[in-house]
């Protein structure tokens, strides 16, 4: 799928899902406000039928701007279409087109060595990534080489297995090409992610924080009004 199509797509999902929340949102205070009669109650329900829609765009429009900045600066593929890139070192990168499982080793520099064969697995030991290929192919990458170091060549299985075993690495330790593309995407946006959901509740807390003084504003001069009459 594009990216177009997989953006559009999920706008229709996270609109649909707007309009429920909203719905769901907007019974809880009408319960509560359905017999009064105050200034600003239109407006109460309002805001808390907007307030998914307020949250779910803030976070796309937020998501459009900093997720193409945090692509650029820790070299991630941006999270949506069918491209996923994650890097190894300072001079490869894990790639794949459609699915994870697709997944190869390509040199940010054209010149340098690539590994077209499908990465099966990955280990991070001590900043060292070792990547074992589908054709029983390891190698590895130290954290500022420029070269790629070959531990075996389309090893026989048993060889194979005698040298993962003196490198203690082992199939419950490590890591698939989609949980590595994951991992390195959640690292990413560790910061933007606090940044835009903290973004986002601000925004509606002062929306709501004004609103509320407001209503309350307001009762406190009609009360000052009922009492001078």
């Amino acid at each position: 799928m594009g990216t177009s199509f997989v953006l559009l797509f999920w706008i229709v999902i996270l609109a649909i899902l707007s309009y429920v929340l909203g719905g769901i949102a907007l019974v809880i205070p009408y319960l509560f406000v359905r017999k009064k009669q105050f200034k600003g109650k239109k407006a109460l329900l309002t805001l808390a039928t907007l307030s998914p829609m307020i949250f779910i765009g803030l976070e796309l429009i937020i998501g459009f701007i900093s997720f193409p900045i945090v692509s650029e600066r820790y070299k991630v593929d941006i999270g949506i279409g069918d491209y996923w890139q994650a890097p190894i070192n300072d001079y490869y990168y894990l790639f794949a087109i459609d699915l994870p499982e697709t997944a190869r080793v390509e040199s940010y520099n054209t010149h340098n060595q690539s590994i077209n064969n499908p990465i099966l697995y990955l280990w991070n030991t001590n900043d060292t990534t070792i990547v074992l290929t589908k054709n029983r192919s390891m190698y590895l990458f130290q954290p500022h080489a420029s070269a790629i170091d070959t531990i075996a060549h389309e090893a026989k299985q048993q060889y194979l297995d005698e040298i993962m075993a003196k490198m203690n690495l082992l199939e419950n330790n490590a890591i698939t090409p989609e949980d590595y593309f994951t991992k390195t995407q959640q690292e990413a946006h560790k910061i933007e992610r606090v940044i835009r959901h903290g973004i986002v509740i601000l925004v509606l807390m002062l929306l709501w924080g004004g609103l509320l003084y407001y209503i309350k504003k307001n009762k406190q001069l009609e009360n000052k009004k009922a009492s001078i009459d």
